[in-house]
């Protein structure tokens, strides 16, 4: 049992956006708590411009004036900054996220042209692929391509042994300093020029090392791994040009099907994909940007808090607390002591409040960073198609299971995603199940048709055929129905098999031995 991609998908996208409705209310809550915060705050104000009034006998009318004044302004001319700075920035966040919807909605119709355009290629290619094997032409071709491949593999295999054989006994000639010093005179050609006595000692050094039959057997292994390649190459040339010539009949009928422009319009829809995920990819880093903006901005003791504490505190740094209830016991009135009293219980409140918004903005930022992390899970799932509808999962890969544990923090989108990429597979085409080569539909379309109209001797030769031509030309791209022709002299007729050296050896062709005379 399998689990569809496009399951998963919906299950990405509601853990985004429980994540996400999770963020929206804790923020919320952060900004009544924020706004308690600046209402104590401004009681705190009041209470130290209270306090400063009651003490207005011992302070100049122009101290007071000067100092109170001027921290009011300058505390509101604060807020006033960080309440513009959180409007602009919450506009941004709604123009990105209408244009996340865009790109989103954008996305969801390529995806839905590609899926189409993906159905019509395989119905398509299982049309062009049953008129191939039924025509007759295409199956004698299919055939020679066939018989072509056979004989390749033969011409390999004969190569390989030369080669083998070649280097376990060439070295024993080449050691053997009698044999070189006949072979370099050329003795028992017509190169050879020894007269006299030199003449005789040649010939009798030969007789005794069998020099005779070690030349055959030295000849015949530096000669015919050179002659086996030349063989093996005008094999392989062989076969392409029955390939071509197949290619060919299956470019005409594939243009004519229509083939050929749905493969190049699911090209562009594809080319088009890839655009559509960038501008996904761009649109996910603006909003991560801005929301991190507005957590920043959120966070009652982030830059805006810290100037306006600042201002405050150096007005406090005048008169501290100590001194402020020090004088309060030294007069008889009570109402400084109240003042002093009330100022205390605002700055203990003060303290709470501050550890409640911190814990509440240290979720904040855990919901911030767990939301841009299954975004980009997301765009990750969406690059690599696994939304598609060929897409599969294993049964055993638990996703709900998965995304609970990331959001209590025990595992991570990154632990996910390779979760995901080790359950995943595509469920393969009719022509991927028929051909089981990973290349272009129209090349499996070619091997299926092959093997199917080559006789049943010959198929798995055929088959064998087409899957070599993806091994040799799978790194050089073709446009279906402007294929590049071969010579004409080679381009329509087969290719009489070749002559190939024997494979007896001469009585000298083993391993050349002979002592080891100096």
């Amino acid at each position: 049992m399998t689990l569809s991609g496009s399951d998963v998908h919906h299950y990405l996208i509601r853990a985004h956006q429980r994540v996400v409705g999770d963020l929206q209310s804790e923020r919320m809550d952060l900004q009544t708590q924020d706004a308690q915060l600046t209402r104590l705050a401004r009681d705190r104000g009041e209470t130290l411009a209270s306090l400063a009034q009651f003490y207005l006998a011992e302070l100049t009318a122009e101290s007071v004036a000067g100092t109170w004044r001027e921290i009011r302004e300058d505390v509101g001319q604060i807020l006033l900054r960080k309440q513009e700075h959180q409007q602009r920035a919450g506009d941004v966040l709604a123009e990105q996220q209408n244009e996340q919807l865009r790109w989103e909605a954008l996305l969801e119709n390529v995806d839905a042209r590609l899926e189409d355009l993906l159905e019509q290629q395989q119905v398509l290619s299982r049309q062009l692929a049953d008129e191939l094997a039924a025509d007759p032409q295409f199956a004698s071709l299919s055939d020679r391509a066939a018989t072509a491949e056979a004989a390749l593999e033969q011409a390999e295999g004969r190569l390989s042994e030369v080669q083998q054989d070649a280097a376990q006994k060439l070295p024993a000639y080449e050691k053997s300093h009698l044999f070189q010093y006949l072979y370099d005179r050329g003795l028992g050609t017509p190169a050879y020029a020894g007269k006299g006595f030199t003449r005789r000692m040649d010939r009798w050094v030969g007789k005794l090392i069998g020099y005779r039959e070690a030349r055959q057997g030295y000849d015949f292994l530096t000669t015919t791994p050179q002659r086996m390649q030349e063989i093996v190459q005008e094999d392989r040339e062989a076969v392409d040009t029955v390939l071509e010539e197949l290619e060919s009949q299956r470019d005409q009928r594939a243009e004519s099907l229509g083939l050929t422009a749905v493969s190049a319009e699911l090209e562009k829809v594809r080319a088009e994909r890839v655009g559509v995920i960038e501008g996904l990819d761009s649109v996910r880093l603006k909003l991560d940007a801005v929301r991190s903006e507005l957590t920043e901005l959120e966070d009652t003791r982030g830059p805006y808090y810290r100037e306006a504490v600042d201002l405050f505190r150096s007005v406090l740094e005048k008169t501290d607390m100590r001194t402020l209830a020090g004088r309060a016991d030294q007069t008889p009135e009570v109402s400084d002591d109240q003042i002093v009293a009330r100022l205390q219980g605002v700055e203990a409140e003060l303290e709470n409040a501050g550890d409640e918004v911190s814990d509440r903005h240290q979720r904040v930022t855990r919901l911030e960073q767990q939301a841009q992390e299954l975004g980009r899970l997301l765009q990750q799932y969406r690059a690599a198609g696994y939304e598609s509808s060929r897409s599969q999962f294993r049964m055993t890969f638990d996703i709900t299971g998965a995304l609970e544990a990331f959001r209590r923090g025990d595992t991570s989108a990154d632990s996910i995603w390779v979760d995901l990429r080790r359950a995943q597979v595509f469920g393969p085409s009719v022509m991927e199940q028929v051909s089981q080569v990973a290349a272009h539909p129209l090349t499996q379309v070619l091997i299926h048709a092959m093997a199917s109209a080559a006789g049943s001797a010959l198929s798995e030769h055929a088959r064998r055929a087409g899957s070599r031509r993806v091994s040799h030309h799978g790194s050089r791209s073709r446009t279906f129905g402007n294929s590049t022709s071969r010579p004409a002299s080679r381009s329509s007729s087969s290719r009489a098999p070749q002559s190939r050296p024997s494979q007896s050896r001469p009585s000298g062709g083993g391993a050349f031995r002979t002592r080891d005379y100096l």
